[in-house]
């Protein structure tokens, strides 16, 4: 064919069909999350971040990622599909010990996933890996994140650095089920697919019972976390004076 002949030839428009075998909304992006409020979240992916040193050689604190994923929005907030993404610290910077306050949001965070769980050794108190009954938590334990889900409450701190950026407060997360949250909005059929769904609430696994039996470990039985959300922490608190057990954390 003659370049003549291609330039009367028009253009067959099944040439250019796009392919959306394969590809999920996740793959899409769907922006960042922009607006304040609570929502129903995915884990979709965890990207440890423990390089020492930023791309131009300056100290960096070692972290890990929570590629998050609305599945659950309401009006005037950003739609179900937008990311979110929520860094945890796992030590210092220049190599220096974890602070105290990083080690205790990644803790809240680990508890309210049901990563974590506390146990009475004897009267004293421990943050455990729930799968493992270990004391230790490693990359590992925050790596089953990974499809987990949860709900949080988004807010906006402005950075005269930085300007705007979406955060969870403190590393508070909360099952979907827990009651403290039921009056936010979730996609039940989604939660339902969770890697931490559970149809009763969630106790200590076999393995753990046997390792804690082992070890001598007590082993409470499980209780939902009662963190009351916003509107209602007045009102609990003047019900109930007790220490939110999460809180404790600050004082270890």
């Amino acid at each position: 064919m003659s370049q003549d002949d291609w330039a009367e030839q028009a253009p067959n428009e099944d040439d250019f069909a796009m392919d959306g075998e394969g590809v999920s909304q996740d793959a899409l992006g769907g922006g960042a999350l922009d607006r304040e409020g609570w929502y129903h979240f995915e884990i979709v992916d965890v990207v440890p971040e423990l390089d020492p040193l930023s791309k131009s050689g300056k100290d960096k604190t070692p972290a890990v990622r929570f590629d998050m994923a609305v599945r659950k929005t309401v009006e005037g907030q950003s739609p179900d599909g937008t990311k979110h993404f929520h860094r945890i610290y796992v030590g210092g910077k220049g190599g220096e010990p974890i602070a105290d306050g990083a080690r205790n949001s990644a803790m809240r965070f680990g508890l309210g996933l049901g990563l974590l769980r506390e146990v009475d050794a004897g009267g004293q108190k421990s943050i455990v890996d729930a799968a493992t009954n270990a004391a230790k938590i490693t990359i590992g334990t925050w790596r089953r994140a990974k499809g987990c889900q949860c709900v949080a409450k988004i807010t906006k701190d402005t950075d005269a650095k930085y300007g705007d950026r979406y955060q969870i407060p403190f590393g508070r997360v909360y099952r979907p089920d827990d009651p403290s949250v039921k009056d936010v909005p979730i996609d039940l059929e989604v939660w339902q697919l969770a890697e931490n769904f559970t149809p009763t609430p969630p106790g200590p696994s076999p393995d753990a019972e046997q390792a804690a039996e082992q070890a001598g470990v007590k082993q409470p039985a499980y209780k939902t976390p009662k963190l009351p959300i916003e509107e209602q922490a007045e009102k609990q608190a003047a019900k109930q004076q007790s220490v939110d057990p999460i809180d404790e954390l600050d004082d270890l």
